[in-house]
């Protein structure tokens, strides 16, 4: 009798292994790759084209900082329409005060098109989500990004992303292109995607989130 005791502890101890537990962290680059350029955009490139930085947060499901459909807040609005980040900033801040969000960074501008530019962020299990954003230059208020970009999936950190930046349109000026004078729309209008006839010239670049560690 003593044996088959022992013989079924085994059994019962194998049986109940544990499954790898998810790392508490995990490291990821982020390259902003923009595509945009006289070459791709011929009708659609105005002079002194560029982006702005790009700024990325990590936070939690208790907070979006945008998203389509519903309306821009100041700071979304500086950076789409001046690529200002300093009250988004203040947002993400006051986020981090109420435990919602987690890391803020900033990339280089970029300048000469097309051009790319990495940062390197490291997220907590309890931030899992990534937003980011870069405005359009020069434009009225249009913007590129991603957001409320979940990087646990099925239980694990997610190896790789690759997320195309559509043109998308702040809904605080009624600028009909790149170099509009300021016209500021009121009431403000949600958050929607800008159509340039054909999803190529929707598309400005890539988002590419790349897990290394």
């Amino acid at each position: 009798m003593k044996r088959i005791i022992v013989i079924f502890g085994v059994l019962i101890g194998l049986n109940c292994s544990s499954a790898p537990q998810l790392p508490s962290t995990a490291t990821y680059t982020i390259s902003f790759n923009a595509t945009w350029s006289s070459s791709t955009h011929p009708n659609h490139f105005p002079t002194r084209a560029h982006f702005s930085k790009l700024v990325a947060v990590s936070h939690n499901s208790d907070v979006e900082f945008w998203n389509l459909g519903e309306l821009s807040s100041l700071g979304i609005q500086n950076i789409a329409e001046f690529g200002a980040n300093s009250v988004f900033k203040n947002e993400v801040d006051q986020a981090r005060t109420l435990g919602q969000a987690d890391v803020y960074l900033e990339s280089v501008e970029l300048l000469s098109l097309p051009d790319s530019a990495i940062i390197t962020i490291e997220l907590d299990e309890e931030y899992p989500l990534l937003t980011a954003l870069s405005m359009i230059a020069p434009s009225p208020d249009w913007f590129v990004g991603v957001n409320n970009i979940n990087l646990i999936q099925n239980q694990e950190w997610v190896s790789e992303l690759t997320l195309p930046l559509l043109a998308l349109d702040a809904g605080t000026d009624s600028g009909v292109d790149f170099t509009s004078a300021n016209n500021v729309t009121n009431p403000k209008q949600p958050i929607q995607f800008i159509d340039f006839g054909s999803s190529s010239l929707n598309t400005f670049g890539e988002l590419v989130i790349k897990r290394v560690d």
